[in-house]
């Protein structure tokens, strides 16, 4: 194609250097066969000398020998080195036409006239015409079949003319004598001009062609361009090294440099140590053939020294030249974070950062895999924080956060780095001993444990508090399984809680025992509230100085239709802890309010009913409510409640109480402090709560018979009480010195053994209709069973 064509259409510099070679390439060929006809001809012409005339050969020799001589030397000169120009191709075109019509005009001159325009001569113009498409000019078709026309039809009037050549009307004598027609004439005339056009537009077609396939190329580049320039995935192109050719603006962001640092170098060049070889792996997969794509996720460490993620995929890129691999790259920063947070979630506890129960169990059980394989041990400590619930109640939740935050941090210096420490949840926590060969190893990190949790723990100005913590340890035994060895622990933490807290205790077969008898005791008591197996019976509380019954005790007792009578010593802890205490109690009260209410019906002195309440009642939202309605359900006299708290749950809850007793007194009951002296409570306590009996613990009370210095902590609590105007009852008066002693002493009540045990209703009211009642009611001294501790 000439070079203005090829400007006309804008093309590139690239895209005109190929189309010049291409179409350079195109005319050596046409070149090549023109050479290959001339010599033919030229051959033909040496054969046929001796048949033809001397002029004619003259002429032949004229004609092919110079087209013949042009055309090796064109080939040899211009077009070897890609030279040919416009002018030239217009040279050739006319040369190629003027040669032809020289040859038929020697044949109608110097021959016979009739070869001239009957010879196969005139099919050179045709091939001639059929040459021109691949010029690439239609101007230059259409010059070469107009010329073609001109010198036939030239050649033509010339022969006739001069008379060599007879043109006949008819065409059926140009079969029996020389000459030529109109109709052949006019027919081969129209044939040279179909041909020139029909080359015409061949031309033209692939022109136009070439112009849609190099403008639908443009687009596609443009468009190319567009997503490789402004895509927000990074895109790198790659040569057969996997060395990067280009990369667009999106991916030198994300490894953090700009697009001529990134040209030359591997991608995986950005990534950390630990990455690279997993990027160079993706690239080496993708050309040594193995598969025609690839992805993986690297990290990137950009200039700055922030770290990014990238999905990252290498693709073959096939029919191009310089680019072996196409790398798309996508920031996945994002969803790797979210990633971790949500694997942090999963295993990791939120407040305190250690591992949570999924992760710990996970990790005991690849450990008890390994023991099996390498006889290794693995030993499990269960930690329960004592008293953890105070802290909630009395500083609130937030310092209940804190709190549990710093005892992780301790747990962790005080474990072994290996050791996986856990929260299981609340106040729960739970740590992972491998290779602890003995229970001696195992004892230093609980104690180690336990030491560090000695020193109070600051949440904040003025709170200073310190906790301790029960651990049970348990461990595995041969096909000991995940939970096996976790409910061993967890036996083992709940004796060490149940017995000295802030210790830890071994686990053994006899505490499952226990555990189970505990759990069956549990499932009875459930049993024994729906079923009513609980009843209360009434102690009588003494005058001593008079010997009256002043009042009685409401206390809960259990008939199991099986195992009997079950001391309250047993049942209450398990009521306690379970959060059964509540109904019992409330139960309790009910009733109680009720047969209090029939036996002063009919008296003028008043009995007053002691009714305990435990820890959880006073708790409940819902407690002055159910005062309220038992005293006016029963039709009981609000000053002949006595409600009794131990003083343990005083010394507990402190100031968080004292509203709920001030809105109990409200309601015109009383309150008394049972166990008094028991609880170190401060003289304080009693002065602001609203406290109207003290309650002599029995431990107290045993000890006035056993020294005369004995007697000090029951004769400073009666002192006490004359001094706040309480009344004093002292508990578990068993024996008639330890009543003489209490009335010396100048304690106004008691109760105990000595006067009468607890007793049904029925037994209450014949005790209550044969009053006054004479001391001692019981001779014999109590059982062991009979001087339980009461709660209810």
């Amino acid at each position: 194609m000439p070079s203005t064509a090829l400007r006309s259409l804008d093309f590139d510099a690239d895209t005109t250097a190929v189309l010049r070679e291409q179409y350079a390439r195109a005319e050596r060929v046409v070149n090549g066969f023109r050479i290959a006809v001339l010599g033919v001809l030229a051959i033909a012409a040496i054969a046929y000398a001796p048949y033809l005339s001397r002029d004619l050969n003259v002429a032949n020799a004229v004609v092919v020998a110079p087209m013949l001589t042009w055309a090796i030397l064109q080939h040899l000169l211009w077009l070897a080195r890609a030279m040919h120009t416009p002018r030239l191709r217009v040279v050739n075109a006319i040369l190629d036409v003027t040669a032809v019509s020289a040859i038929a005009l020697s044949y109608g001159v110097f021959e016979n006239p009739s070869l001239a325009v009957k010879s196969p001569i005139l099919s050179a113009y045709f091939v001639i015409l059929a040459a021109r498409p691949f010029t690439g000019s239609p101007p230059l078709a259409i010059l070469t079949g107009l010329t073609a026309i001109a010198q036939y039809v030239a050649v033509l009037i010339y022969l006739v003319g001069s008379g060599r050549l007879e043109l006949h009307m008819n065409p059926e004598l140009t079969a029996i004598s020389a000459g030529t027609s109109v109709l052949d004439e006019c027919a081969k005339v129209v044939f040279l001009a179909v041909s020139g056009a029909v080359a015409t537009y061949a031309t033209a077609w692939n022109r136009r062609t070439l112009q849609q396939a190099v403008g639908l190329r443009r687009d596609f580049e443009a468009r190319f361009r567009a997503v490789f320039e402004h895509s927000a995935v990074g895109v790198a192109l790659l040569d057969e090294r996997g060395r990067i050719i280009e990369a667009n603006d999106a991916m030198s962001r994300l490894v953090g440099g700009s697009n001529l640092q990134l040209i030359g170098r591997h991608v995986h060049d950005f990534a950390p140590s630990e990455h690279r070889e997993a990027g160079a792996q993706l690239v080496e997969s993708i050309v040594s053939g193995g598969e025609p794509s690839s992805s993986t996720e690297l990290r990137f460490l950009r200039a700055d020294g922030t770290e990014v993620w990238a999905s990252v995929t290498a693709s073959e890129a096939r029919g191009t030249r310089d680019v072996r691999l196409i790398v798309l790259a996508e920031d996945v920063t994002e969803r790797k974070a979210l990633e971790a947070r949500l694997l942090n979630q999963a295993f990791y506890d939120g407040l305190t950062g250690l591992a949570n129960r999924s992760l710990f169990r996970d990790r005991v059980e690849h450990a008890l895999a390994r023991s099996v394989r390498e006889r290794a041990s693995v030993v499990v400590l269960f930690l329960d924080l004592d008293h953890f619930k105070n802290v909630n109640d009395t500083l609130g939740h937030a310092s209940g956060d804190a709190l549990l935050r710093i005892v992780a941090g301790r747990l962790l210096n005080a474990t072994r780095g290996s050791d996986t420490v856990a929260r299981l949840g609340g106040d729960e926590f739970a740590v992972l001993l491998e290779n602890a060969r003995t229970d001696a190893e195992a004892t230093i990190v609980a104690e180690r444990i336990v030491e560090s949790l000695h020193a109070a723990i600051e949440l904040g100005p003025g709170q200073a508090v310190r906790v301790s913590t029960s651990i049970g340890i348990a461990r595995a035994a041969e096909l000991d399984t995940v939970d096996e060895l976790l409910r061993n622990a967890d036996v083992a933490m709940y004796a060490a809680k149940s017995g000295t807290r802030g210790g830890f205790m071994f686990f053994d077969q006899s505490m499952h025992t226990a555990l189970v008898d505990r759990v069956m005791l549990e499932a009875d008591l459930r049993r024994a509230i729906d079923d009513r197996q609980l009843w209360v019976a009434y102690q009588p509380i003494v005058d001593l100085d008079t010997g009256r019954i002043t009042g009685m005790e409401a206390l809960v007792r259990w008939h199991h239709p099986l195992k009997g009578a079950i001391a309250p010593a047993t049942f209450i802890p398990v009521a306690e802890e379970t959060g059964m205490i509540v109904p019992i109690g409330s139960m309790v009260l009910v009733e109680a309010c009720h047969q209090a209410a029939q036996w002063n019906a009919n008296r003028e002195d008043k009995l007053t009913l002691t009714v305990n309440l435990s820890g959880a009642q006073l708790q409940s939202e819902s407690l002055l409510e159910e005062v309220s309605t038992a005293l006016r359900t029963a039709g009981l006299d609000p000053d002949c409640l006595v409600l009794e708290i131990t003083e343990s749950v005083l010394v507990q809850n402190g100031m968080s109480m004292l509203e709920r007793l001030k809105a109990l007194k409200g309601l015109g009951v009383r309150l008394a402090v049972d166990d008094f002296g028991t609880g170190y409570s401060s003289l304080s306590y009693l002065q602001q709560f609203p406290v109207d009996i003290l309650k002599i613990d029995r431990s107290f009370t045993s000890g006035l018979t056993r020294g005369p210095n004995q007697d000090a902590l029951a004769r400073t609590i009666i002192a006490l009480g004359d001094l706040l105007t309480l009344r004093t009852i002292a508990e578990g008066v068993e024996l008639a010195q330890q009543h003489e002693r209490l009335r010396d002493l100048g304690c106004s009540h008691g109760q105990g053994y000595l006067f009468s045990k607890p007793l049904t209703a029925r037994e209450m009211t014949g005790v209550l209709a044969d009053e006054p009642v004479m001391l001692p009611l019981i001779s014999q001294p109590p059982t062991l069973a009979s001087s339980s501790v009461d709660a209810l």
